[in-house]
Parts: structure tokens; sequence; C-alpha cells
């Protein structure tokens, strides 16, 4: 029987951004190492889990967002964020708009009726 060869991409252990093309080293630190620092520097919390043997780390969101803000200010983080704040915006307009037209027809069938 064929073997079946896996499609996904294998990196070894130093990560993607451990080299590049040009023979530099690593463009940015790994966030797993940035993360572990703001632990031990007690400006996130968490709580370790660990699920058939394997440990993980439960973080709260805004605080990871907070440490990403002050640290990590790039144009693509400063986009993914603009965007999702954007996308909320809109979320938030469709909801608003969908009661605007109900309150219009009920307004409308109130009107109607004060006529009749």
């Amino acid at each position: 029987m064929r073997e079946r060869r896996s499609r996904a991409r294998r990196v070894g252990p130093e990560g993607f951004d451990a080299q590049r093309q040009d023979g530099s080293q690593r463009i940015r630190p790994d966030p797993g190492e940035e993360i572990v620092a703001a632990i031990d520097a007690g400006q996130l919390q968490y709580r370790v889990g660990v699920i058939a043997g394997n440990p993980w780390l439960r973080l709260l969101r805004r605080e990871v967002e907070g440490l990403m803000d002050s640290t990590d200010n790039d144009r693509d983080h400063r986009q993914r964020r603009t965007r999702a704040e954007l996308a909320q915006v809109d979320r938030t307009l469709k909801k608003l708009r969908a009661e605007v037209s109900t309150l219009k027809a009920h307004r409308a069938k109130l009107h109607a009726d004060l006529e009749a």
C-alpha cells in the first residue's frame, strides 16, 4: 500500500521565522517567549490545563491583546484590530437598521389606526 503524504508544511523546532531566504536569523521573536516573559513579569494571568497529558495555558484574551498592543506595534496587527472593530460596527449598524425599519412599520400602523 502507498503511504499518504501529509500536505502540511513541515517546520523545524525553530519555527517559520527561524531563517529567511537571505540567511538572516529570526524576523521577530517567538510569541511564546514573549508570553512566558509576561507571565514571569506578572503581566498576564493564567491557568494551566492538561488534556491527554499535554499541558496548555489558558490566558485572558484582553490581557494578551493589551500585551500585543504595548509590545507589537506593527502595521499588520493594527490592520487586523481595525478590521475586527469595523466588522463589529457593521454588525451593530445592521441590527439597528433592522430595528429602525421594524419601528417605522409599527409607527405607520399606529398612524393608520389613528386615522381610521
